[in-house]
């Protein structure tokens, strides 16, 4: 019809002219204005003033109803419903004004107020054909409690926020068969908070169009990202009519999206009872017909698997640590039950947090202090109660039953598709991470490979398109009969499983990881650059096996809900969550791993984590022969080479004994090419720089934010640097950083000083003596941070201070103050 062509015209390109275009003024049907106004009356005022004219007749209850509705006129709005209707207030007004109010002109301002009553309900009574509207936005969590009061009592459908009030209000506002256009957030469509309203718009009205744009849908607002969406409703029922969608998401700006409206090949047509057969009923107008009846044809992956948000403690910073910042020995790993946990003495057991996008295994980072069931959370929640302080970030340990059991886990927020790994036994789940737990004959694996399958990112996208992946939208996925004792599916998930494992595992930062992939027997070549051709190769066949395994996982998915020619079997290789081989961070990962070699973390001559426990308790330097660990766990980062046990002499060692001498050079320079050599600058030059400048950086990025090797630094001079073993650290570190170190540096450098001074006098040309005297104002300046960076140091290695590894990185790193770089980066905000 030609006015919801107009109206949705108006709305999708808004801007003033475009609308000009469309509504001409002699089309135009104009109300008059008013601004609504707050009407209260005083106690007994009313019914002095109906006594006085004599209007009992007409004064009855709705009346004195009607009369109190305006008394938050500025609060409510037009949101306010009259509740008489406009006859009925034609008549009352008409009757009053004709009242003599005679010489009773203390009646006179309850008589102008009655009227200014009248006045706003009988405006807000009055029907349109269109109505166009761009409504207010307000969460619940930002309305006044005034407002959410009303909003309950007369919006219980759509009080979550005020934008689909207004749409409630818009089509009340319509003649029977009249349209109301709106521009909105577009949550409306799909979040549960407005199932109610949803349902009841698609059942008793008709929706004629919808243009879905998505963010930035007007360049006059800049950096705008909110989702909107503008559509016609016609108010009438209808519920089997069709109604045309264009999907303008992919546009840019205005103009693109422009050119997207006018392209046939956006648009779809859809019905409203097709939604109502969708869980929810989400206005998801893309699904095709066999998308929609998969619904009623299959069962639900709610009926095959337990659904549950898990804990919520309240204070992760309290709560929670990344797995690397705790004792060896306080780990928990592998536990099938709580009851199983809770007979150890172990402190910390793992915990899924969600994480980011990665499918079928990995993510596992963090731990929880779970220590007897619990008991340190669970203490705190009774304290809470007590002392009645509850708020909505109060520690909460839902669905205990399922802690430790293996399951199937997601991240509950996603700016991507949704990804989905296997979790083994032995984990707790909070509220970010969300997991399903298969019962009955439903296998793990099969449940696994559907979640990553196209096919099931194609549904959830249509369940929640906000990417909030609650266990809700999880729950009502079809799942195929013909697949959920497949054999095929199962071996094809066991082995995605097993190839994103291997990829987990190849990182330090898992808890399982055995060796360094560039030393792995099968990898490992005659020189580091062959050996990096070999894991490049490796990765490379790896992402390659995944791209077809999930490929194949799409079109076995896509036959089975019959969805051939409309969705495509291929994965990009972008899509692949595996590790690619990367030249600069494998390099790094190298130096990395040597430096944990340097310090006791790990061992040549041993697989997996050797030493990470506490104060260097149990600390075994029979576990290194083939290359030792460092006697203190204290290495020296110096730009120039003053020790011979600093980080790039031990560095050499290391790829000496790795490789061998005759490839060191070699290897040398295809490592600093991967690093970045400036112009001119020597292999070991290179390498030691970036140690020193570099290395702090990327650890601080691998391990976020959390190190677990801490650089102390002399200043902005760069002075003395050295890395220290976080679990080698003891009361007497800092003492004999100062003997060993930091002291005899003061008097290398006094002798270096003197030595340049006379260097300077002799010097044969001008340039070299601008060098040597460039060197020398440098070192002098850095005698003198050294000077003070001491005297610090004596001051708090006197304090002996002790590190409780329990209250991790992030309480430990503060008690060092100006000694430790980075301090900001670490101390400041919360857990990721």
């Amino acid at each position: 019809p030609r006015a919801a062509q107009l109206a949705e015209l108006a709305l999708v390109f808004k801007a003033r002219e475009k609308s000009r275009r469309f509504f001409q003024p002699e089309h135009l049907v104009r109300p008059r204005i008013i601004e609504l106004r707050d009407v209260s009356f005083a106690e007994n005022e009313l019914r002095d003033y109906i006594r006085a004219l004599g209007l009992g007749d007409l004064f009855h209850q709705p009346v004195l109803k009607l009369l109190h509705q305006f008394e938050e006129a500025k609060n409510f709005g037009s949101l306010i419903q009259p509740c008489l209707d406009e006859r009925a207030i034609a008549d009352l007004r008409r009757a009053i004004e004709a009242k003599d109010l005679g010489g009773q002109l203390f009646l006179r301002e309850t008589h102008l107020k009655v009227l200014r009553v009248l006045e706003q309900a009988e405006a807000l009574t009055q029907r349109y054909h269109v109505v166009v509207a761009n409504p207010p936005y307000m969460g619940d969590g930002q309305q006044n409690s005034t407002v959410k009061a009303f909003l309950r009592e007369h919006y219980l459908d759509s009080k979550a926020d005020l934008f689909a009030c207004f749409i409630e209000r818009s089509i009340g506002l319509s003649f029977s068969n009249g349209y109301a256009g709106l521009v909105t957030r577009h949550g409306w469509m799909f979040i549960t908070s407005f199932e109610k309203l949803r349902t009841r718009l698609l059942r008793e009205k008709q929706l004629i169009s919808l243009a879905h744009l998505g963010a930035r849908g007007f360049d006059s607002i800049s950096g705008e990202v909110v989702q909107v969406a503008a559509f016609v409703f016609q108010n009438r029922t209808s519920p089997d009519a069709t109604a045309q969608f264009r999907d303008l998401r992919k546009g840019r700006d205005e103009a693109e999206k422009e050119a997207l409206f006018l392209n046939p090949n956006v648009r779809h047509v859809a019905c409203a009872s097709q939604f109502l057969r969708i869980p929810g009923a989400p206005v998801c107008y893309w699904l095709s017909i066999a998308a929609v009846e998969a619904f009623g044809r299959n069962p639900r992956l709610g009926a095959l698997a337990t659904i549950r948000a898990g804990l919520q403690t309240g204070d992760n910073n309290r709560f929670l640590r990344l797995w690397h910042e705790v004792g060896q020995c306080s780990l928990g790993f592998g536990y099938k039950s709580r009851a199983d946990a809770k007979l150890t003495t172990a402190k910390w057991f793992p915990i899924n947090k969600g994480g980011s996008f990665r499918k079928w295994c990995g993510n596992s980072e963090y731990v929880i202090n779970w220590f007897n069931d619990g008991e340190e959370l669970k203490r705190q929640k009774a304290e809470d109660l007590a002392s009645g302080r509850i708020t909505a970030n109060n520690s909460k340990c839902w669905n205990q039953d399922h802690y430790f059991k293996r399951g199937l886990s997601w991240s509950a927020v996603s700016s991507e598709a949704v990804s989905v790994r296997l979790n083994g036994d032995g984990y707790l789940f909070d509220t970010t991470g969300q997991t399903a737990f298969p019962e009955g004959n439903a296998r793990h694996e099969t449940l696994l490979a559907l979640l990553n399958s196209g096919v099931a990112e194609y549904f959830l996208n249509a369940l929640s398109p906000t990417m909030h992946f609650n266990s809700g939208n999880f729950a009502d996925l079809p799942v195929p009969i013909s697949v959920q004792t497949d054999a095929l599916v199962t071996e094809r998930a066991n082995k995605c499983v097993a190839i994103a494992r291997t990829d987990w595992d190849n990182f330090e930062t898992s808890w399982d990881f055995r060796d360094q992939p560039l030393l792995r027997s099968g990898l490992k070549g005659a020189t580091l650059e062959a050996s990096w051709r070999n894991w490049e190769a490796q990765s490379t066949v790896a992402i390659r096996r995944m791209q077809e395994l999930e490929t194949e996982n799409n079109r076995l998915f896509i036959a089975a809900y019959g969805l051939d020619g409309e969705l495509q079997p291929e994965v990009p290789e972008a899509q692949i969550t595996l590790a690619r081989a990367d030249l600069h961070k494998d390099m790094a990962s190298l130096v990395s791993y040597a430096i944990g070699s340097m310090m006791g973390r790990y061992s040549l001559d041993k697989a997996g984590l050797v030493y990470a426990n506490s104060r260097s308790e149990g600390f075994d330097p029979g576990q290194y022969a083939t290359f030792a660990a460092d006697a203190d766990g204290i290495i020296p980062l110096t730009e120039l080479a003053w020790f011979p046990d600093d980080a790039m002499e031990r560095l050499i060692d290391f790829l000496t004994v790795c490789w061998s001498r005759d490839t060191l050079e070699a290897n040398l320079e295809f490592m600093a090419d991967a690093l970045g050599p400036n112009q001119e600058e020597h292999s070991r030059d290179t390498i030691r720089r970036y140690v020193s400048t570099g290395f702090y950086k990327d650890h601080l990025q691998t391990y976020k934010r959390r190190p677990i090797y801490w650089l102390f630094s002399s200043g902005k001079q760069r002075a003395f640097q050295c890395l220290v073993y976080l679990h080698r650290y003891h009361e007497g570190t800092l003492s004999r950083m100062r003997t060993e170190y930091v002291i005899p540096l003061q008097g290398k450098l006094s002798h270096r000083i003197e030595q340049l001074a006379g260097d300077i006098v002799t010097a044969t040309s001008t340039s070299h003596r601008r060098k040597l005297e460039k060197e020398r104002e440098t070192l002098v300046k850095q005698q003198t941070e050294l000077v003070a960076f001491d005297e610090k140091l004596r001051h708090y290695a006197d304090q002996l201070i002790n590190l409780d590894l329990d209250d991790g990185v992030k309480v430990n790193y503060g008690k060092f103050g100006e000694l430790l770089a980075e301090v900001k980066a670490v101390t400041g905000g919360g857990e990721e």
